[in-house]
């Protein structure tokens, strides 16, 4: 094994806990791909080099959150685009999928970090994306930010801006920084969903792991 041996941590789980559908029971071995700040030694180019050395040891690998967040370099866990823009700070989207395809041939598949609990915004705290994905466009709004986010900021905020927040309170834990994303609305939900079909349908994610799966309810 190469350099990847001794710095990325080793999961030996049930895949259950981190993808939807798998085999009760399923034995195999898991790979953190990544830890804080492993800019270089993650990106999908290195990966791929490793792929048959990791072959011999690992069903699985998690890869961290692959679409381009608000800050760079980032981790991903200020996620702002979710279907449009895959130039994170791993590499492009061209290299992503290239990482994705040569796992599965050699044998292993790919976990994707999965970020819905919060989002981030740019220059105000409301200005998500507009996105296009299949024909279909998706954009939320501040009516999809829970009502109490930020401990109440974001309504201060909503009411100088003069637009309305969700009716509804967070239906988990509460994480400032970023809008909570209110899980009841149908909208979220709905843009949800397509986000998980399209990095199944498009890059060939085997699964996921749920980021702050505390901060909405399931």
């Amino acid at each position: 094994m190469k350099r990847i041996s001794t710095l990325f941590s080793l999961l030996c789980i049930a895949a259950t806990m981190f993808a939807q559908g798998w085999k009760a029971n399923y034995g195999g071995v898991m790979l953190q791909g990544f830890y804080w700040d492993s800019y270089q030694d993650s990106k999908w180019t290195n990966l791929e080099t490793q792929a048959k050395d990791l072959a011999a040891y690992f069903n699985l690998v998690w890869l961290p959150q692959s679409a381009q967040a608000r800050n760079t370099p980032s981790m991903g866990y200020d996620d702002y685009y979710w279907f449009s823009n895959y130039n994170s700070s791993f590499g492009n989207e061209a290299e992503l999928l290239s990482l994705i395809g040569t796992f599965k041939a050699n044998g292993i598949n790919t976990i994707a970090d999965v970020v819905i609990n919060h989002r981030a915004t740019t220059a105000g705290w409301f200005d998500f994306p507009t996105e296009t994905y299949n024909n279909v466009t998706y954009t939320m709004t501040s009516e999809d930010v829970a009502k109490n986010d930020d401990s109440g900021k974001a309504l201060t905020e909503a009411q100088k801006e003069g637009v309305q927040l969700s009716s509804n309170l967070d239906s988990g834990e509460d994480w400032d920084g970023m809008r909570d994303l209110d899980h009841n609305s149908i909208n979220v939900q709905n843009t949800v969903k397509a986000y998980l079909q399209m990095l199944k349908d498009k890059f060939g994610y085997a699964g996921f792991r749920y980021d702050m799966v505390k901060g909405y309810a399931g």
